[in-house]
């Protein structure tokens, strides 16, 4: 009963030990894996801005070449400073929205390669991560094929209880991957937007006097009638209160 008691108690010690060695290089693929999901966010984020960044100055070149080139003929001369005069009223004919369309086009296409780069970085990276896990498992395969025969049993079994947080590790690097896809994904609507929104600027910047006092105009009518429904309304609620008095 005493050497059971022994061999038990070594048993259990033994179990511990190798245990506790093979947690130890699941805690350090984790660490790693971790790392190169968190420098992956970084140098996603960095890549898009600079990339956003770059496509933006492009398609604000592109429209200003091709704007003052388009001013630069048609004001030129006697009849250009009569144009110039008709366009401050007027405002510069709607051919130059072409000039917004390629912009916005080439704001797209520079996008593109971006995105394929940043893709493609992407999946260099997870692949790194996944190549961690599958070395952490091996490392765990070879540290209990290396035990003593009367060992391995434990070790084997030590190895089946912590293949689930291996497989969690795997997880998330696969949610990683959908977690990216969606941020890039919202960034690039965002930025997009923001273009838009320039465009639209730079578009009221070329309306002319006429149609910026046209939508002065409509602005005050448009407040005369919230006005007037306004009053409206209250009347209809006070016509209603004297009836109830009534």
């Amino acid at each position: 009963a005493a050497q059971q008691g022994q061999t038990a108690t070594q048993d259990s010690a033994e179990r511990e030990r190798i245990a506790s060695e093979i947690n130890t290089i699941y805690d350090k693929t984790k660490t790693d894996v971790k790392t190169v999901l968190e420098k992956l966010d970084e140098s996603v984020s960095t890549m898009f801005s600079k990339a956003a960044e770059k496509a933006k100055t492009k398609f604000e070149a592109h429209v200003k070449k091709r704007m003052d080139a388009y001013k630069s003929r048609r004001y030129s001369g006697l009849r250009g400073a009569a144009r110039w005069v008709r366009d401050k009223f007027m405002g510069i004919p709607e051919e130059v929205n072409q000039f917004f369309t390629e912009g916005r086009q080439k704001y797209i296409d520079e996008m593109d390669v971006a995105l394929t780069a940043i893709s493609q970085h992407v999946a260099e990276k997870l692949t790194e991560a996944k190549n961690r896990i599958a070395k952490g498992k091996q490392e765990v395969n070879d540290y209990v094929t290396a035990l003593p025969e009367a060992l391995q049993g434990i070790g084997r079994e030590a190895a089946e209880n912590i293949q689930g947080r291996f497989d969690e590790l795997e997880n998330s690097v696969e949610s990683k991957q959908d977690e990216l896809i969606d941020s890039l994904a919202q960034q690039y609507t965002e930025s997009l937007q923001e273009v838009d929104a320039r465009i639209e600027e730079m578009k009221a910047a070329n309306r002319g006097l006429v149609d910026r006092a046209l939508d002065a105009v409509k602005g005050v009518i448009e407040t005369i009638i919230q006005i007037k429904n306004t009053l409206t309304n209250m009347l209809a609620s006070a016509i209603s209160v004297i009836r109830t008095i009534i």
